[in-house]
């Protein structure tokens, strides 16, 4: 049920609402550092992480997902998804099946 709120949060912040703006803020806060987490991980010897952006609230709010970008390292490089998810999923399968990944 707390997910039916986002529309209206996103709304109230694009409104101004200051409290609407800390919710976004703290959701792109948390999520900045998730991203952070798993690059030490999958790069620890440093390089440039590449995040795709995906989902339906990153999709459809540009604010939260402005407010990701502006919180990540400045090297990461920040894209949205080329196909959906399940595609890309199959694709890197059978890429990793014939020895190509």
């Amino acid at each position: 049920r707390v997910a039916a709120l986002t529309p209206a949060v996103f709304a109230a912040a694009a409104e101004g609402d200051a409290v609407a703006q800390g919710i976004v803020g703290n959701a792109a806060a948390a999520l900045a550092r998730g991203v952070a987490a798993v690059a030490k991980r999958l790069w620890p010897a440093g390089g440039v992480p590449r995040v795709v952006l995906g989902g339906g609230v990153l999709l459809s709010q540009g604010e939260l997902r402005e407010a990701l970008r502006a919180r990540v390292a400045p090297d990461t490089a920040c894209t949205r998804p080329e196909v959906d998810g399940a595609v890309g999923a199959a694709r890197l399968a059978r890429r990793w099946h014939a020895g190509e990944a």
